[in-house]
């Protein structure tokens, strides 16, 4: 028995680019196990161990059992999964945790670590297979096997014969969960109801060039938020859409992604699902710094703006841009000013202006810096040095003095005594106290403008609760709750108390919208292409697998519910589940 195991890895070898699924109904059909379970035995030790297709577990009691002639556990968690399709934004901690669980572990929840049910796309990854491929398997190998490129969420054309991939019903609905196929005799169904645009075409090819480039990253390779938000940003400034101040100019970019997003909506893992305003918020939360859950938006956006992965992986290697200009020497000396300068030289300064032995200017040259450093560090010791006025007379000193004691604007200031601002700047600094007591002055008279604005918001408007009153006056909200925020709360507190949330019923609503728009749009377009068109809801399910949200859950999706009963011809009933049971 153990020269068996040993051979395993040589008496049925790895095909090319075949996934441990495939490998595994081989073995299945080849020893003519009458039962899934038998080969789960046979194979991983556990009834119902390492029969997923997409992330199987027991991966090491396999490899124990094939003595390695299979190859190591990782290079089969890497190769034969699609755990690297998302390993490269992943954390190499998170990754490293998927392998163990996938090697001797539980695959209970990695689907939801790695993101996968909170993305909006659903964790389910049907199986697809090219009708061309298999006849040259069969040609080749005698058997026709699941490609693991076919298999990526990315993938629903063939990049080597450009046609549209066929869907298997299997492992959906927790149908056929725990058995064995090979695609032959998976009940392969096209996904596409009718012909594709030529745009929605090449985005299929496109993306599927994508998805099989993610694969060969190293774990990791792009889990860098910034740098990912760098690369994007990168890619808008080769569309022209970015200003040099780094704005995006969104009515531009529109045109561009209307047709984009026509497209993807053609495609089963987006469709029904995006719209303009959807997709805009997702770019939005890219190009902020957040991350997306899934990778395949990632590579939505991708295929807008690049060429192909290397691309963007040169964007997003370049150097990040600095959050500030590089201090210069002279900056370096006013930063020392701040905290009485680190390096000893305004204690200096000021011991030798308080013995009286050099001038000003002698202790600027001494001490290499400007006579006006000086002056600022003598002003924070309490200490006012003598004034050489060439320009600014007593009289024009004195009345910017009294001005900046009120408070007024460095620039009104400026234009009241005909100096520049910079000279204004300096009497601030030079003036022991003065800045000081600028910055009060001016903060109260902030405070008591602020304070005006909201109470006459909220002695107007008592009705209306807090949101409302911030959206009648928001730069006096802005200004309380930064500096004042105890008192914006006390005169707040009569305020209605409005509940607040997630905006996931709006959210919803507005998918709803969608869902039962393009499902219409759907159904009129292969009607007319095809007469007297009608198809099951588990083609649906396949076309748009967003949909078995909606049998899940039908009272929170009417208008997509009623599109359904029409779709079907069942007015009558009123369980939307029963519908999507009779109709599969």
């Amino acid at each position: 028995m153990s020269a068996n195991r040993a051979s395993l890895g040589e008496r049925i070898p790895w095909l090319p680019d075949e996934t441990l699924f495939s490998w595994c109904s081989r073995y299945h059909h080849l020893a003519v196990n009458g039962l899934a379970a038998a080969t789960c035995m046979q194979l991983f030790g556990a009834r119902r161990r390492g029969v997923a297709h997409d992330l199987p577990d027991g991966i090491g009691a396999l490899v124990r059992r094939a003595e390695g002639s299979l190859g190591a556990a990782s290079d089969i968690c890497t190769d034969r999964t699609l755990l690297a399709f998302y390993a490269p934004f992943r954390s190499l901690a998170l990754v490293e945790q998927a392998q163990a669980q996938l090697i001797d572990g539980s695959v209970a929840h990695l689907k939801y670590q790695l993101g996968m049910l909170t993305s909006g796309l659903g964790a389910a990854h049907p199986l697809k297979a090219c009708p061309c491929c298999m006849k040259l398997d069969r040609q080749q190998f005698g058997v026709a096997h699941w490609r693991r490129t076919h298999q990526l969420p990315s993938s629903w054309y063939c990049e080597e014969h450009s046609t549209p991939l066929l869907v298997s019903p299997i492992k959906l609905d927790q149908r056929a969960r725990f058995q064995w196929a090979l695609p032959m005799g998976a009940a392969l169904v096209p996904w596409a109801t009718g012909p594709s645009s030529l745009r929605s075409c090449e985005l299929g090819l496109r993306m599927a060039a994508f998805g099989a480039a993610l694969c060969r990253l190293p774990a990791s390779r792009l889990a860098n938020a910034q740098r990912l938000a760098q690369g994007f940003r990168s890619g808008l400034s080769r569309c022209g859409v970015l200003s040099r101040a780094g704005r995006v100019s969104w009515a531009d970019l529109q045109a561009h992604m209307g047709q984009h997003v026509a497209a993807l909506n053609m495609l089963p893992p987006f469709a029904m699902q995006l719209d303009v305003a959807v997709s805009t918020a997702q770019l939005t939360r890219i190009l902020s710094g957040r991350g997306l859950t899934h990778p395949l938006r990632y590579i939505a956006w991708l295929c807008l703006f690049f060429d192909s992965l290397d691309e963007f992986i040169d964007a997003y290697d370049a150097p990040l841009p600095q959050a500030a200009p590089a201090i210069t020497a002279r900056a370096q000396v006013d930063s020392g000013q701040a905290d009485g300068g680190k390096d000893g030289r305004a204690v200096a300064a000021v011991t030798a202006l308080l013995s009286g032995g050099e001038s000003m200017t002698a202790i600027a040259n001494r001490l290499g810096v400007e006579p006006g450093t000086v002056a600022v560090w003598a002003a924070r010791a309490g200490l006012q040095t003598a004034r050489r006025p060439k320009k600014l007379d007593d009289e024009r000193w004195s009345a910017a003095i009294d001005m900046l004691v009120e408070g007024v604007n460095k620039r009104d200031v400026a234009l009241r005594i005909g100096m520049s601002e910079v000279t204004v700047t300096r009497i601030l600094r030079i003036v022991p106290g003065l800045q000081e007591l600028w910055h009060e002055v001016r903060h109260e008279a902030a405070r008591v403008r602020a304070r005006e604005a909201w109470l006459r918001v909220v002695s107007a408007e008592a009705a209306i609760g807090r949101a409302s009153a911030r959206r009648v006056a928001p730069a006096a909200f802005a200004w309380l709750y930064r500096n004042d925020r105890e008192w914006l709360h006390a005169q707040s507190s009569h305020l209605p108390s409005v509940q607040l949330g997630n905006g996931s019923t709006h959210r919803r609503h507005r998918a709803d919208e969608r869902y039962a728009h393009n499902l219409e749009t759907a159904l009129a377009s292969a009607q007319l292409t095809k007469p007297g068109f009608n198809m099951r809801i588990s083609d649906w399910a396949i076309i748009a697998p967003g949909l078995r949200k909606v049998a899940q859950a039908p009272s929170s999706w009417p208008l997509t519910v009623c599109v359904l009963r029409r779709l079907l011809g069942a007015d009558s009933f009123d369980d939307v589940e029963s519908l999507w049971a009779r109709h599969r």
